[in-house]
């Protein structure tokens, strides 16, 4: 202040002897006046100092009045806005800069808190802020969120100072400048490096297609770590399942397009061939010039599973089986077709609905209880189950219930399968009536056989004694007549053959008449060795025995006699120990055949 006052007396010194000297030049201009010189003297120096002073004054006003319009153009027009608030916070001075900036008529703001154009959730940071440089005194700064006239968000970054200076009211000074870009840029950059490390696979490489940097997720799903792959190409994941002409039509759709995307088959680190959705993009500089290009893939094998699961699903729910899902609460969500072909129900019509509008009746409640008590207990439930038609037809089917958990064990829907087994029932009572039919007469023909069996017993028994005698009378008549040829004819034709000796053709008669007695007894002969020798066997062993002798098998011989294969070889035993064959390694065909030789 001293200072200020000492520049003011040295100016107004100055400004005196400015004037004594333009005094001096009026005198001796004017030597003939007769005024006292002394008060003419002073009274000229005061005019001419009033006359300085108004001259300095209207020179400093207008210089004033340059320099005041010079600082509101600076003031209102300046990059940053600018603001004035009182010990209260409400703005006493803004300009036209931050009027702007907070998107409002600098009336609008006037003699308001500024704390009314901060964003809500904000408010509390900006009145600790507030606090803060009160209490301070220094320059503080900070960044808020302000909500425009229209609701638009800004950002901006503020820059106060508060000024408490003696004799004169505490104010602060604001200067506010637009950052909503650089915060833009950095939320954009922060999603961006979220964006990256994303589930989905990122690859970056140069105009040249080598690999300037991966991502985790790159990582996870092809196995190759960062530093496997910068430095390469993506052709090291290449799966070789495509030929080289897709690839090239690959690249010339991103160069010509700036995009591509689609389905390709890659290969991880360890071999295994995977599907992959795969989208190149074309990044150009300021030039129009590719400089880069980035990869973005997702492993979709998974995905491509449950598609064809879903699909095989879509299927089989459209299949010949009805199909009901319920909610948890048995609130029916979907049936399909076939649900409708066989209970006549359509699905406008029963879902919302619960499956009891199925019920028939025939059922007591506790059958109900104790299904549901499985389904919800093991999770499952099936069997046959009494329904209603919707034309009150009552039916049979054979269903199955299916609860279905979250990962949380909790049932969130159930579903039930079922298949008309009416044309199953009828063919079952049809198979039970014949059954019986069958059973019934089954019965009576093994008790026919039976009896049957008996009366063949019989006459087999009967047929054996008769048989056994008929082979002794034959033997019998064969050896009388063999001795009777041997006695009387024998005799005879030697004597015929002396008589005819001398005879030519007598003689030979008589020769072949000796030829066919002795053929026909040796005829006899064998059928009674035969017969003698079977007269030892029983009249079963005989069948037995006969068989053999023509070669039958043990399985022919005993379909043939009805009897079990075992007995038949009980039978050879016996036949074999009566011919004294026991303990030997004959064979008892041949033996047999060799009886009648």
């Amino acid at each position: 202040m001293n200072d200020y006052i000492n520049e003011i007396n040295q100016w107004l010194n100055a400004l005196r002897d400015k004037a004594e000297e333009q005094l001096n030049c009026d005198v001796s201009a004017n030597k003939s006046i007769p005024i006292p010189v002394g008060l003419l003297h002073e009274l000229r120096m005061h005019q001419i100092e009033l006359e300085m002073q108004n001259e300095e004054l209207r020179r400093a006003q207008a210089a004033l009045e340059t320099y005041e319009a010079h600082y509101v153009d600076l003031y209102d027009f300046a990059p940053v806005g600018y603001l004035t608030l009182n010990a209260e916070g409400i703005v006493t001075e803004i300009n036209l800069t931050a009027a702007k900036l907070l998107g409002m008529e600098r009336s609008d703001i006037i003699n308001r808190r500024f704390e009314r154009f901060v964003t809500d959730n904000y408010k509390g940071l900006w009145c600790r802020h507030f606090l803060h440089a009160k209490q301070m005194g220094v320059a503080h700064g900070c960044e808020l969120p302000f909500q425009s006239k229209i609701g638009v968000i800004l950002y901006y970054h503020l820059d106060c100072l508060y000024l408490d200076k003696d004799g004169e009211l505490p104010f602060m000074r604001i200067t506010l400048s637009d950052v909503t870009q650089r915060k833009q840029a950095e939320e954009a950059l922060r999603i961006a490096a979220v964006a990256f490390e994303t589930h989905d696979c990122i690859v970056i490489t140069d105009s040249n297609r080598i690999i300037l940097r991966v991502n985790q997720a790159f990582t996870r799903i092809t196995g190759y770590s960062p530093e496997d792959v910068i430095g390469q190409t993506p052709y090291l994941l290449r799966s070789q399942l495509h030929g080289e002409d897709f690839y090239e039509s690959i690249w010339e759709s991103v160069n010509r397009d700036g995009f591509w995307q689609g389905e390709v088959w890659d290969k991880r680190k360890n071999g295994e061939v995977f599907l992959i959705w795969l989208s190149i993009t074309a990044v150009a500089d300021t030039d129009g010039q590719i400089s880069h290009y980035v990869g973005l893939f997702m492993d979709v094998t998974g995905r491509k599973q449950a598609e064809e699961a879903l699909r095989i699903a879509a299927v089989a729910f459209e299949t010949q089986a009805g199909i009901i899902i319920t909610d948890a609460n048995e609130t029916i969500l979907r049936v399909n077709k076939a649900f409708t072909r066989i209970t006549g129900y359509s699905a406008e019509e029963v879902v919302g609905n619960t499956p009891t509008i199925l019920r028939s009746g025939i059922h007591p409640q506790d059958f109900f209880e104790a299904l549901w008590a499985t389904v919800n207990g093991d999770g499952h439930w099936e069997g046959e189950i009494w329904d209603k038609h919707k034309n009150g037809t009552v039916f049979p089917l054979w269903q199955s219930i299916t609860a279905v958990t979250d990962p949380g064990g909790n049932i969130t829907h159930y579903v039930g399968s079922f298949t008309d087994i009416t044309a199953q029932k009828q063919a079952e009572k049809v198979l039970l009536e014949a059954r019986g039919r069958l059973q019934n007469e089954v019965l009576t023909t093994q008790e026919e056989l039976e009896k049957h069996k008996q009366e063949t017993a019989e006459v087999n028994t009967t047929l054996n004694i008769l048989l056994k005698h008929r082979e002794a009378d034959k033997t019998e008549a064969q050896i009388a007549l063999s001795n009777e040829i041997n006695a009387t004819v024998m005799p005879l034709i030697k004597s015929l053959k002396g008589l005819a000796g001398r005879q030519g053709d007598a003689g030979r008669l008589v020769t072949i008449l000796e030829g066919n007695l002795e053929l026909l007894m040796k005829s006899y002969g064998h059928a009674a060795n035969l017969s003698v020798a079977y007269h030892k066997l029983t009249p079963i062993e005989i069948q037995v025995a006969s068989m053999i002798r023509q070669g039958q098998p043990t399985k022919v011989i005993a379909q043939a006699l009805n009897i079990a294969p075992g007995t038949v070889s009980i039978h050879r035993k016996h036949i074999r120990k009566k011919f004294g064959l026991d303990g030997k390694s004959d064979n008892l065909s041949v033996y047999l055949q060799g009886l009648g030789e």
